[in-house]
């Protein structure tokens, strides 16, 4: 059996249905929607990439990766724009943290300043 290794290192069974939601994401972002024909190209790359490299843990990265070669060769400008959704992901996470990092020292400040305020 085939697992994925996600960032937070949870390991989760491979399931091509998610390859598929995906991919029709990013097609969406740029109008466009695969033939079934399309679809089964870019699973059947997957899987046999996975297949013919004896993987049975794939890192998550790998399988991007892996999802961007297969829809290179079907669609260039679905990969790119594959590509452009998971730096945007990535930029948010970064904005969120940083968000999230900024409150909580905010709300630490405002506690101490009320507890130095009783006294």
């Amino acid at each position: 059996m085939v697992r994925v290794i996600k960032k937070d290192h949870t390991r989760e069974a491979f399931n091509i249905q998610k390859v598929v939601t995906a991919v029709n994401k990013s097609a969406n972002r740029v109008l466009y929607t695969f033939t079934d024909d399309e679809l089964k190209s870019i699973c059947d790359h997957v899987e046999g990439y996975i297949r013919d490299h004896a993987m049975t843990d794939v890192q998550i990265w790998q399988m991007h990766n892996i999802v961007e070669s297969a829809l290179e060769a079907v669609r260039p400008e679905v990969a790119k724009s594959y590509r452009i959704l998971k730096k945007c992901m990535e930029s948010l996470k970064v904005l969120i943290r940083r968000a999230m990092h900024r409150f909580c020292a905010a709300l630490l400040r405002w506690r101490a300043w009320q507890i130095t305020r009783r006294k």
